[in-house]
């Protein structure tokens, strides 16, 4: 299901929704660190992480303007690791696709230095493989091991759009 997807940069409106997205069962079991996060970590790492130059937060919102869901990047010189989050009762719609492709407009537009961005995905998150994939990641390493855990290493070059 194709899905239009505009994208802003989160802000103090969006600090519930992210401790929620974030908190979510499936969420957690697919992150690298599957522990609950406390309000209070939440709070610490949200202004650590919000206006910070190394970090890009994009909230996306859908055609109602309602949030639908979380991109991250954490650049790094020339690369940016993404990750991704969909609200619970959004997913399976076709958000996922259509967030990546239009974040990796917005970052290739916001930070020229970057040149390629890296995606670490757990192998049980089948969903989210599907969904990079679609969106033209290509495939590194389908046997990486990233913080402990053997994943797929993805990558999308500059050079790809």
């Amino acid at each position: 299901m194709k899905q239009s997807i505009f994208l802003r940069k989160a802000g103090l409106e969006d600090k519930e929704n992210l401790f929620k997205w974030a908190n979510e069962s499936t969420t957690r079991q697919m992150s690298f660190n599957s522990e609950p996060i406390t309000w209070e970590q939440h709070i610490e790492w949200f202004e650590k992480y919000i206006d910070d130059d190394h970090h890009l937060i994009l909230i996306m919102m859908n055609e109602e303007k309602d949030p639908v869901g979380v991109i991250r990047f954490e650049i790094q010189k020339d690369e940016a690791v993404i990750a991704i989050t969909i609200a619970l009762d959004k997913r399976g719609k076709g958000y996922a696709v259509a967030g990546l492709k239009e974040s990796i407009q917005y970052l290739f537009q916001k930070k020229e230095k970057v040149k390629s961005i890296t995606a670490f995905i757990k192998h049980e998150n089948r969903p989210s493989l599907g969904a990079f994939l679609k969106a033209g990641f290509k495939e590194k390493d389908p046997d990486y091991n990233h913080k402990g855990f053997k994943c797929y290493y993805l990558i999308y070059n500059r050079t790809m759009v």
